[in-house]
C-alpha cells in the first residue's frame, strides 16, 4: 500500500526533456529499488540509469533498441512492455484518409529530440507516399514551441494533424494550442454546432 509498505517518488519534467537526466539522477541518489520510465523519457535517461533497476513501457521493439537481450530472457538491469506499434502511423493515415478522402496535406505532430518517435516517423513518411498525401513534419522541441508549429501547420494551410505521444502534447496549454488551430480552419469539432435533417425536410438544431 502507497505510504506504508511502498513509497512512490514521482518525477515530472512538464515537456521539458532536458531536465530529464537530471530527474532521473535525482530519483537514483534517492535510493529508490526500482525506476519505472515511459518510452517518452527512456532514450534520455538510459545512460544515466546504467545499472539501476527499470521497468519502461515503450512503443518501440525494445531487443532491436537493444534495451534486452530478448522478450522472454531480458537480462540485464532493464525489463518492461512493448507494444510493438511503431507502424500503426501508417494505419492511423490509412484510417484518416479513409474518413477524409479530400485531404491531401496532413501535419505529424513530433517531438524532435524523442529518438522513441523516429521509427513512428519513418513509418507514416513510408506511408503517405502510397495514399497521395503530402505529410509536413513539425518538429516540438519542447512545450513552448507548440504554437510557433501550430503556426506553420497554419500559413502551410495543413488540412489534417495527427499527433505522436509524448508529455509535450498533454496538459491545458498543448490542448489550447491544437484549439487555435481548429478554430483557424473554423472547425472545432468540441464546440461545433451539428445540424441534420428532420424527417419533415427542416434543419433541426
Amino acid at each position: 500500500m502507497a505510504g506504508k509498505s511502498i513509497v512512490i517518488e514521482e518525477r515530472y519534467a512538464a515537456g521539458h526533456r532536458e531536465r530529464l537526466p537530471a530527474l532521473a539522477t535525482e530519483l537514483i541518489q534517492s535510493k529508490v529499488d526500482v525506476i519505472l520510465v515511459s518510452a517518452t523519457a527512456l532514450y534520455e535517461v538510459r545512460e544515466a540509469l546504467a545499472g539501476v533497476p527499470t521497468v519502461f513501457v515503450i512503443a518501440d521493439d525494445p531487443v532491436r533498441a537493444g534495451l534486452v537481450a530478448s522478450l522472454a530472457r531480458p537480462a540485464g538491469h532493464m525489463t518492461g512492455l512493448s507494444s510493438l506499434n511503431i507502424e500503426l502511423e501508417g494505419k492511423r493515415l490509412e484510417i484518416l484518409k479513409a474518413a477524409l478522402p479530400a485531404v491531401r496535406r496532413v501535419g505529424l505532430l513530433s517531438t524532435s529530440q524523442d529518438q522513441a518517435q523516429r521509427k513512428p516517423v519513418a513509418a507514416a513518411e513510408r506511408a503517405d507516399r502510397s495514399l497521395d498525401l503530402q505529410l509536413q513534419i513539425l518538429q516540438v522541441p519542447s512545450m513552448d514551441q507548440l504554437p510557433r508549429a501550430i503556426d506553420a501547420a497554419t500559413h502551410s494551410r495543413v488540412e489534417a494533424l495527427m499527433v505522436l505521444s509524448s508529455p509535450v502534447f498533454r496538459g491545458p496549454r498543448s490542448r489550447r494550442s491544437l484549439e487555435l488551430w481548429y478554430e483557424r480552419r473554423g472547425d472545432v469539432p468540441s464546440r461545433r454546432r451539428i445540424r441534420r435533417q428532420n424527417p419533415q425536410g427542416r434543419q433541426a438544431r
